[in-house]
């Protein structure tokens, strides 16, 4: 009996201490490798001294560096020490190995590939370019910013154009084949790159579809605990919930959404509005809102434990970016929420949502236009519900565990070694 082909994946950031687009991309890939019968095995970088034991079915393998912040942004200076450890493993396993990193962590399998020959062909997920993100980020810095918000921005965009934008670029140019889910993120890659290394588009799926197949609401359910906590004295009671899921960071707009919500609130347009995640920018969206006097509607409650069951709440869900580079995973969690969603018209996003159809698409860093489209679902439940069943349509089309499961299991075993 052949051994079980193994499936290495480079996830480069701790999927237990940092939890977000990023982790979450990389696990639901782990657990589509598992359903697609891989010994699947996840890398990644980590300040534990205990390795945690298998999970859900993966193993995960925690690297101690020595170098911080232990971050995407410095994956050149954190490969020696995974491509290590991942050679040790590769060397001592059997059968047949896929090796797939994500992101900026592209550089290590180029490290492992050089070191071990052969016994690999590294293939590597794309969804923005660092440089892209570190100058959106860079230009996202508003005056509601402070002045260390804007030197941090300005840090990592040099950081990124001296030296993180040239090693994901040879760790990019070194793969067997680069995995895109958006035309976008193609042509980021192009134009940042020049790649000449293959380029595949597959589809995806984010890791709530292989937790809960049916996210939806049911009319009239009681909100969660956690929910239940976080709105609790928001006024008015009855009145459509709002919710962003959103790392709080220039690139997010969460600052552009909170004047589009202050601007509702002088049109005596009731609402009631949170707005989930942590980020180095959570202290001053608050400050904003409590400045602009939004406060009684509008929650910030930072990190929560499960964000799905704010989406399970939501009568809107709201994505204000102004840079994705790619898709949004909140937003496909939404769509398997069937909520009714607003968007920024951005990267990625105008290929999962067609405005009118399934969603309803705004121009970016224009706070007047989320406040109108906001507007428009408060007041209409028709328009919201029928919005809401054809974004959950688009997901259960597009986005499924089994789509992603297919698409594992095709790539891996073609790139198997």
């Amino acid at each position: 009996m052949p051994p079980t082909p193994t499936a290495v994946l480079i996830g480069g950031t701790d999927p237990f201490v940092r939890i977000g687009g990023h982790e979450t991309f990389v696990l639901a890939h782990a657990e589509a490798a598992i359903r697609a019968g891989f010994d699947t095995h996840v890398f990644y970088v980590s300040a534990a001294r205990t390795p945690p034991a298998m999970v859900g079915g993966w193993t995960p393998h925690p690297i101690r560096s020595p170098v911080r912040p232990l971050r995407g942004l410095m994956a050149s200076a954190h490969a020696p020490f995974l491509a290590r450890a991942i050679e040790r493993f590769i060397t001592r396993t059997p059968g047949p190995i896929t090796v797939h990193a994500f992101g900026a962590w592209a550089l290590v399998a180029a490290v492992v590939a050089r070191r071990v020959g052969r016994r690999i062909a590294p293939i590597a997920s794309a969804y923005t370019t660092l440089g892209h993100e570190m100058r959106s980020k860079l230009a996202s810095v508003s005056a509601e910013h402070s002045a260390r918000d804007r030197l941090r921005a300005l840090l990592e965009h040099g950081w990124a154009r001296a030296a993180a934008r040239h090693a994901e670029r040879r760790g990019y140019a070194a793969m067997s084949l680069v995995l895109v889910n958006y035309d976008s993120v193609r042509a980021l890659l192009h134009a940042d790159y020049a790649l000449t290394v293959p380029i595949r588009r597959v589809p995806y799926a984010p890791l709530t579809a292989f937790a809960d197949a049916d996210l939806g609401a049911a009319a009239g359910a009681p909100y969660s605990r956690a929910v239940a906590d976080a709105v609790v004295g928001l006024l008015p009671e009855e009145a459509p919930l709002i919710v962003a899921v959103s790392r709080q960071d220039p690139r997010k707009g969460i600052d552009r959404l909170v004047h589009a919500l202050a601007m509702l609130r002088a049109g005596d347009i009731s609402f009631r509005a949170c707005l989930v995640g942590t980020g180095p920018l959570l202290g001053a969206h608050r400050a904003l809102a409590a400045r602009l006097g939004i406060t009684s509607s509008t929650a910030l409650p930072g990190c929560v434990e499960d964000a799905s069951a704010f989406l399970r709440a939501a009568d809107v869900f709201v994505l204000p970016s102004l840079e994705e580079g790619s898709g949004s995973l909140s937003l496909l969690e939404a769509m398997q929420a069937g909520c009714a969603i607003v968007a920024t018209r951005i990267d990625g996003i105008p290929e999962d949502v067609a405005d009118g159809e399934n969603g309803l698409l705004v121009a970016p860093d224009d706070p007047g236009a989320l406040r109108d489209a906001l507007a428009l679902l408060l007041g209409d439940a028709a328009l919201r519900a029928r919005l809401g069943a054809a974004a959950r349509a688009t997901f259960e089309r597009r986005f499924s565990a089994d789509t992603l499961v297919a698409t594992v299991r095709e790539v891996y075993t073609e790139f198997a070694r």
